[in-house]
């Protein structure tokens, strides 16, 4: 598929930041247009778990469906998001925490490309959770992550002064301009939704994204159980709408002895 069309969404209440600038240097040196926003700048409101958008539109009346839309009929989206406190701003979980709404435009957006971009100040210090906080809402809604780094730079301006940064850019730069996937280097991921992250569990390990199960023999995962849960099928997404769905259908059937539960500790 040819990369064409390219949203670029930043999450900085620096509205020239690092963030910023960095979506900037993409599109000069891919030489493409980037439709560049700034979801600090937008009218997003908090998820209210409805549930009215897993067969409608999200019905809060913002400019979250505007956005999603511009998702939708992108080729390419580039996410840049700065580090705060070792994980990403509060914008870019207020936005995602929206994507339930996904689940009901998984054709839409299944296995459409991702780029990801945690752009930490310290390295000593290090951007914590931010890439797994990234790519989980991400994977978790059908996008394919086409690649996940961290940059490090907590001036305006100084992303674009460190080597190490710079080659990290370069080589985002030729993914687009070569429309590539990412480097084929042998790495222990999860063979079933690709994160890196995993905790230690007993002998084995657990993928923190999909809970899929993993020993590790002589530097080398071997899986032991794949998870059942909702990734790494349209069909698995599909499922989990209508799962979402039944839950709301069970709380409808079950509102009045949870409203007489609610009130004994509200009155």
């Amino acid at each position: 598929m040819s990369v064409n069309k390219i949203i670029g969404l930043y999450f900085s209440p620096r509205i020239r930041g690092n963030s910023f600038l960095i979506l900037k240097h993409i599109e000069r040196n891919t030489n493409r247009d980037i439709e560049i926003i700034n979801i600090n700048d937008k009218d997003i409101k908090e998820c209210k778990a409805c549930y009215v958008c897993l067969e409608a539109d999200c019905s809060i009346n913002d400019e979250f469906n505007k956005i999603i839309e511009k998702i939708i009929n992108a080729d390419l989206i580039i996410i840049a998001t700065p580090v705060y406190i070792l994980g990403p701003n509060s914008v870019f979980k207020k936005f995602t925490d929206r994507f339930i709404s996904l689940f009901n435009k998984v054709e839409k957006i299944y296995n459409k490309p991702v780029i990801l971009i945690s752009i930490a100040g310290v390295k000593d210090v290090g951007e914590g959770y931010s890439p797994l906080a990234l790519i989980a809402p991400f994977e978790a809604t059908g996008f394919k992550i086409k690649e996940s780094i961290v940059l490090y730079g907590a001036l305006p301006g100084e992303i674009l002064i460190e080597k190490d940064n710079l080659d990290k850019i370069e080589y985002i730069i030729n993914l687009i301009k070569n429309n590539e996937n990412k480097k084929d280097i042998k790495e222990n991921i999860c063979q079933y939704c690709s994160s890196r992250y995993f905790e230690i569990k007993n002998d084995s390990l657990k993928c923190l994204i999909c809970k899929s199960e993993y020993k590790l023999k002589e530097g080398e995962l071997l899986p032991i159980k794949k998870s059942e849960i909702f990734f790494g099928s349209i069909e698995k997404l599909k499922e989990h709408k209508r799962w979402l769905i039944g839950m709301k259908e069970k709380y409808l059937e079950k509102r009045k002895e949870i409203k007489e539960i609610i009130k004994k500790y509200t009155e």
